[in-house]
């Protein structure tokens, strides 16, 4: 579902599936890392949300990345770090407004050859 959200972002909208293998073949194309975001969940908090998920690069590790969230899938205006042990176990993005639906996406860039496989977009809403 949230690589649906996300291909739907494209002037011509696709399937879950393509957006992956765009991503994926974009990535390869650039001479860089392709991976996937997988096992992410949301989990609603007091003025916040966890975000909790894991990078599948195609080779390597995965160690940093940032964390960019707002009330539109198209503009994702604020952003947090997020390491990759913290993805792992849940970061909370924290400062939210109760009641009003947040969209996320993680993006990793350490190291530097995975910037630009990033997850889907999901979203929750702050108890």
């Amino acid at each position: 579902m949230a690589y649906a959200l996300l291909g739907s972002l494209e002037p011509t909208p696709r399937t879950w599936f393509n957006a992956i293998c765009k991503q994926w073949l974009d990535q390869k194309v650039a001479g860089k890392i392709p991976a996937i975001g997988t096992g992410f969940t949301i989990t609603p908090a007091v003025d916040g949300l966890t975000i909790k998920g894991y990078i599948a690069p195609e080779v390597g590790g995965h160690n940093d990345g940032d964390i960019f969230y707002g009330t539109s899938k198209s503009a994702l205006i604020n952003s947090i770090t997020c390491t990759g042990a913290q993805l792992n176990a849940g970061r909370l993005v924290g400062g939210l407004t109760t009641g009003v639906k947040y969209y996320l996406q993680y993006r990793p860039d350490d190291p530097a050859a995975l910037a630009g496989s990033n997850s889907g977009i999901y979203y929750g809403v702050p108890l």
